[in-house]
């Protein structure tokens, strides 16, 4: 049985009512001083007294692609309200485009306090 139009609307309906979910759109803007705990992408990473930027399984440095500073975001209920997530590239997507093997890793920073300074 071929399904009427009406019948495919309806199942349109209930597949994004299913599907919905909350997003965060980003819109970026050049900026020439930024803080380490900025949200940005590429640039210098904050990280914490006693913390070291992320490696690959060989020990290769990983480079920051985007850092989110949560107290920067819009009101959401995605993201805590506090803390920084990060994302990071490893070297070898630049190298060899065909190894897509440990591309990215997020980290999320608990328990950050833009007062403090660490």
């Amino acid at each position: 049985m071929i399904p009427t139009k009406e019948q495919l609307i309806k199942f349109a309906e209930e597949l994004n009512q299913t599907a919905e979910r909350e997003v965060i759109r980003i819109s970026i803007t050049l900026a020439e001083q930024l803080s380490l705990t900025d949200s940005k992408f590429g640039g210098l990473p904050y990280i914490p007294a006693g913390g070291a930027i992320p490696t690959t399984p060989k020990g290769d440095l990983l480079f920051m692609l985007a850092q989110i500073n949560c107290e920067q975001l819009p009101e959401n209920s995605i993201y805590p309200k506090k803390g920084l997530l990060q994302f990071w590239i490893a070297q070898s997507i630049y190298d060899d485009y065909s190894d897509f093997s440990h591309v990215v890793v997020s980290s999320y920073i608990f328990g950050w306090d833009a007062g403090k300074r660490h």
